[in-house]
C-alpha cells in the first residue's frame, strides 16, 4: 500500500519533471543557441539532481509513515494479544475455582456416605 503510493507519487513527480524538461528542451530547440552544449547539459544535470532529491525526500517521508504505521499495528496487536491472554487467564481461574468447589462437594458427599455406611452397617 505505502510502496504503491510511493511508486505512484514517484511516477507523478517524474512525469511532471519530464514535462518541464521537455518544455525547456523545446525552448532550446527553438533557437536559443547560446543554451546548447555545455549549458544545456548543466541544466539537465541540475534538473536530474533536483528530481532525485525530491524523490529521496518523498521516499524518506513514505518510509517514516510506513514505520509509524508498522509500529502502530505492532502496538495494536500487542494490546489484542494481552487482552486475549487476560481473558484466557480469567477463564482458567474461573474453571480452577469451579473444580475446587466440585472437589469439595465430592469430598463432602464421600464423608456423608462414609458416615451413613458406618452408622447403618455397624
Amino acid at each position: 500500500m505505502i510502496r504503491d503510493q510511493f511508486r505512484q507519487e514517484k511516477d507523478l513527480l517524474e512525469s511532471r519533471l519530464n514535462k518541464k524538461i521537455a518544455g525547456y528542451e523545446s525552448i532550446f530547440e527553438r533557437g536559443a543557441d547560446s543554451l546548447r552544449g555545455k549549458l544545456k547539459e548543466d541544466f539537465i544535470r541540475l534538473v536530474d539532481e533536483q528530481t532525485q532529491n525530491e524523490i529521496e525526500v518523498e521516499k524518506q517521508n513514505l518510509d517514516a509513515m510506513f514505520e509509524k504505521e508498522r509500529e502502530d499495528l505492532y502496538d495494536l496487536l500487542n494490546k489484542e494479544k494481552q487482552s486475549m491472554e487476560d481473558q484466557f487467564n480469567d477463564r482458567l481461574y474461573e474453571l480452577e475455582d469451579q473444580m475446587d468447589c466440585q472437589e469439595e462437594d465430592v469430598k463432602a458427599q464421600c464423608e456423608v456416605n462414609n458416615f451413613f455406611s458406618i452408622l447403618f452397617f455397624h
